[in-house]
């Protein structure tokens, strides 16, 4: 079962570039070398990520892998609550492998708060429509049920 990973920091704490300067130093294993991978719309390798962020000039960044671990990385704003985030997709499968994509974070200013969730378990949790469960052959029996007030055959 592999985590994602969410890092909070106040709005534009950090600039993208050190945030990617971050992830590599702490994780060059995974984040350097001539992995390719997808910058916004730029194709790329994990050592030409830095220029691309750079060159784009953006206060945020997203970057996606084709197989292997991480699945992605993205870093951007939430303007409403003076918060920027840091996900990292399908990286980890326990948590002290979640602290070490985090502990570079937490000494920076205006680091606020980081989670781990497993995406699936938060799907399930708020799936509603039976639909979903029977999409993927899951069984919806032992789930309380109520109508949402449509004639048959639109009632569920």
């Amino acid at each position: 079962m592999a985590l994602d990973i969410h890092i909070i920091s106040g709005f534009l704490a950090i600039e993208p570039v050190t945030v990617w300067a971050l992830l590599q130093r702490s994780h060059p294993d995974l984040l350097t070398g001539a992995r390719p991978c997808l910058c916004g719309e730029t194709e790329c390798t994990l050592d030409e990520v830095a220029a691309v962020i750079r060159k784009q000039g953006k206060p945020h960044f997203g970057i996606s892998f084709e197989g292997g671990k991480p699945s992605e990385i993205s870093y951007g704003h939430i303007r409403n609550f003076n918060h920027s985030l840091l996900s990292v997709g399908d990286v980890v499968t326990d948590m002290l492998g979640a602290d070490l994509w985090v502990a570079p974070f937490s000494c920076t200013p205006g680091f606020r708060e980081a989670w781990v969730f497993e995406i699936e378990y938060a799907h399930w949790q708020n799936a509603e429509d039976p639909l979903e469960y029977t999409a993927v052959g899951r069984s919806y029996a032992g789930l309380p049920m109520k109508s949402n007030g449509l004639p048959y055959p639109l009632r569920r």
